[in-house]
């Protein structure tokens, strides 16, 4: 049981719901207003993993207005400091899926303001409705949330609405070959930033991976049969992956974003630290972007994003291109997709360039352009070409092919950057293909 009291404060009016996972929600109902502050107490019966619900808006902010981007919150718990929350949302009333951390049993106090200083010059209040759930052992997401990371932003990004954290996500994989004796499974934790100011341009994002946001694994652990962790390592630096020994909040690894295609650090970057509440994901049958497709809305800051910080100079409107999945394998040779109009003209997702081509394998997505106005009907054939691969493989593969076993899904997205009706190839799979070959769907 959970039992909290509300404070209006001169500042703002909260209405709140505080609750224990698989028990009866406790609300508190209050009005809503737009200010800069407020506080909220709450006691737990007993000690839990405690995550909030924040639905919150920044009236008179915009992610794509230069100067007006976002409101950010500092979150303050039991007088100390917990972490901020960018609204990226502006105007629009959002749900921001959050991390307290782990809390003993008692009264506690959370506090919420206006940063003006790391806030857009524009942002000067903002609206919010607060939901706690605290997990306790032995709920089906305890395990998950106990050891999910905590980011520390990078330094480049505080005040400049840049690469943002927009969701996170986590994954029971198998144990890897290479995991020591006993490893029972694999716990492995994603975050998706709003971009990347280094790494891969915006061409190459939208021709190989299909978006522009970032995807990026943060860390994992190999757990044996009773939970015990063997190993736990992060995404390093030039995606090598280092062993974890750096500090924690309780079993929260504290981990620094520490590079400019946001990339990660056992240290601390800065003082700013960001928890996203990871949700879980079963991407067996699906590409990472499954969860853009889950959360429409990440489109959208896609877009304004890219719009703001003219990186639409290099790309069309992403309402222009076509977004396919596919699972695929590569063989010492590189895939991209294509479209034959029933004009009869062609498009190719590589343009002719081999650093535009994917040579992965596994669920992929990509996403090709095509002339304004194009729709579903207008498309007569999709297109699957194989090609040597931009440098030569090493060692030598026994043999060089592509193949293509589902196009589940492909679509474009409506007026409002939301995913629009999906079609998929219901032609028999797979497909194989050498160097130089190409099928038609």
């Amino acid at each position: 049981m959970v039992e909290g009291q509300k404070h209006e404060s001169t500042k703002m009016a909260w209405r709140l719901c505080a609750f224990l996972a698989l028990c009866a929600p406790v609300l508190l109902s209050g009005g809503r207003a737009e200010r800069r502050e407020a506080t909220y107490e709450f006691r737990l019966a007993r000690a839990a993993e405690v995550a909030l619900r924040l639905r919150a808006s920044a009236p008179g902010t915009s992610w794509q207005e230069p100067g007006a981007e976002a409101a950010v919150v500092r979150l303050e718990l039991d007088g100390r400091y917990n972490q901020h929350v960018t609204l990226f949302h502006g105007a629009q009333t959002h749900e921001y899926r959050l991390l307290l951390g782990a809390l003993g049993p008692g009264g506690h106090r959370l506090r919420a303001r206006l940063d003006r200083k790391l806030s857009s010059r524009g942002a000067d209040r903002f609206e919010a409705e607060f939901a706690l759930e605290a997990f306790e052992p032995g709920s089906s997401e305890y395990q998950a949330i106990r050891r999910a990371p905590i980011l520390s932003a990078r330094p480049d990004t505080l005040g400049r609405a840049t690469d943002t954290p927009l969701l996170a996500y986590y994954e029971w994989l198998p144990a890897p070959p290479d995991a020591p004796a006993g490893t029972a499974r694999k716990l492995q934790y994603t975050y998706i930033f709003s971009n990347e100011d280094g790494g891969t341009n915006t061409t190459q994002l939208m021709a190989r991976w299909g978006r522009t946001v970032d995807t990026e694994y943060v860390y994992y652990l190999l757990l044996d049969e009773a939970g015990n962790v063997l190993r736990e390592i992060i995404q390093g630096v030039n995606h090598k992956e280092t062993p974890f020994r750096g500090k924690r909040m309780a079993l929260h690894p504290l981990i620094g974003v520490a590079s400019k295609n946001n990339i990660f650090s056992g240290r601390p970057a800065s003082r700013v630290r960001m928890a996203l509440w990871p949700e879980p994901a079963d991407l067996s049958q699906h590409s990472r972007e499954e969860l853009l497709d889950r959360h429409p809305w990440t489109y959208r800051i896609m877009a304004q994003e890219l719009e703001r910080e003219g990186k639409l100079k290099e790309i069309a409107d992403p309402r222009r291109f076509l977004y396919i999945e596919a699972h695929i394998r590569t063989s010492g040779a590189a895939a991209s997709f294509g479209v034959a109009l029933k004009d009869g003209r062609v498009f190719r997702s590589d343009r002719d360039r081999a650093d535009l081509r994917i040579e992965r394998s596994g669920w992929v997505r990509s996403a090709l352009e095509l002339p304004a106005g194009t729709a579903l009907a207008d498309i007569a054939h999709l297109l699957f070409h194989c090609h040597p691969p931009a440098k030569p493989p090493r060692p030598e593969p026994a043999e060089r092919f592509c193949s293509v076993t589902a196009i589940p899904k492909f679509f474009f997205l409506d007026e409002n950057y939301r995913p629009g009706p999906a079609n998929s190839v219901q032609r028999a799979l797979p497909a194989r293909l050498s160097p130089g070959q190409d099928v038609s769907f």
